[in-house]
């Protein structure tokens, strides 16, 4: 009766640390598809510009992803690096709000920095918590769903804050062709071709409301963005931790009995 409880307390284990990679794939990809199209619209960066302005956000992920492997090794322990991770990870989809036109090199840096690192301390641990949960011969295929789910996860938090992107910018767009309407042809293709913005003749009144009103509508994004980052969190207190050692223990067990058994 205990074993079929353990196992039964495990499969539960599993399916919400697969069940919350969605929310992961949706907070990680979101920031990584839309902070460069922040600084390629409104800072006027060009596309290697603003892809280098992603830095911050991407270079902490692997550092601090073997940061928490080396601790994990020590410890034995990965659920309180999840929480904090996950933590972290909401904090800096917080801090995304502050992302705006007056934004300098140092602030967005500063920004950008704490996302990534909750994202470092967050994928190691997760990817613990599912395979101590699945048996060695499901090991394979357990973590290859896991890395499976967290890009469905993207693509769906992707599909949905795109949604919030889009409506938000053609309302304020909209709103845009009212005022200036002498140039509602030059408005309406700037959804489609953001470099219109920069041209000459444009005036200085309309490309400020025109660059307001993007990054009104990427703040909606950011906003979106939290509320995935958060089910993270709260998905990560419901795991149970079993100790490392004691699970590679068990495991071992298992193999050599169902050796003698066969």
């Amino acid at each position: 009766m205990v074993i079929i409880s353990d196992i039964s307390i495990e499969r539960e284990r599993g399916k919400i640390t697969s069940v919350f990679q969605i929310f992961t794939g949706a907070a990680m990809f979101s920031p990584i598809f839309y902070i460069p199209i922040f600084f390629s619209v409104v800072m006027n960066s060009t596309p290697i510009s603003a892809g280098l302005h992603l830095l911050p956000l991407i270079l902490p992920v692997p550092v601090f992803s073997i940061m928490t492997g080396f601790i994990m090794d020590k410890t034995g322990r990965y659920r309180e690096l999840q929480w904090f991770g996950a933590a972290i990870m909401t904090a800096g989809a917080a801090l995304f709000r502050l992302l705006d036109e007056n934004t300098t090199t140092g602030k967005s840096i500063g920004i950008l920095i704490p996302a990534g690192l909750g994202m470092g301390f967050t994928l190691q641990p997760m990817q613990l918590a599912l395979q101590t949960s699945i048996e060695g011969r499901d090991m394979a295929v357990g973590t290859t769903l896991f890395v499976a789910i967290r890009s469905l996860g993207g693509s769906i938090g992707l599909a949905i804050l795109q949604t919030i992107y889009t409506n938000t910018l053609s309302s304020s767009l909209g709103k845009l062709v009212s005022q200036f309407p002498e140039y509602a042809e030059l408005i309406l293709a700037s959804a489609n071709n953001q470099s219109l913005i920069y041209t000459d003749g444009v005036p200085a009144a309309l490309r400020t409301s025109i660059i307001a009103a993007y990054v009104k509508s990427l703040h909606y994004v950011f906003y979106g963005t939290i509320p995935f980052a958060a089910l993270v969190l709260i998905l990560s207190l419901f795991i149970r931790h079993i100790p490392l050692r004691t699970r590679m223990i068990k495991t071992q067990a298992n193999l050599e009995d169902k050796e003698n058994a066969t």
